[in-house]
């Protein structure tokens, strides 16, 4: 499994679990969602949808899904995966810590040297999983 389907895969795994938290699972005709919290909803759907091409859009969407969290659920933030962090870049880098950046450069630097599609196996080495 590659990075890009890594991620995916985590975003759809995080879209499942956001949508079991409030306000998003207590949401109804009575009691809607927020327009922010629609498109934030919204966002993380189109987001984890395998077929969405990973082009600017795409990144620029998860940076600002990621940065919404951040400053406005932090519950939500607390779900979302760090490799999804890293995979956004761009302003996501903000919320990293210098050592946990290193690794993931490590991580990527693994992967490209060795040619390697296995992201999983990669992962596991550099941060110590196994």
């Amino acid at each position: 499994m590659n990075q890009k389907q890594y991620c995916t895969q985590q975003l759809q795994n995080l879209a499942r679990e956001v949508s079991q938290q409030a306000p998003f699972a207590e949401a109804n005709e009575e009691l809607p969602l927020t327009e922010s919290d629609q498109r934030f909803i919204d966002t993380l759907k189109r987001l984890a949808d395998s077929n969405t091409p990973h082009d600017e859009s795409y990144f620029e969407q998860g940076q600002w899904l990621i940065g919404q969290s951040v400053a406005n659920q932090a519950h939500i933030t607390a779900l979302i995966p760090r490799d999804l962090f890293w995979y956004f870049g761009g302003d996501c880098l903000h919320y990293m810590p210098d050592e946990e950046i290193s690794k993931f450069q490590q991580l990527e630097e693994a992967c490209y040297d060795k040619e390697s599609n296995d992201y999983q196996e990669e992962r596991a080495r550099i941060f110590g999983l196994h």
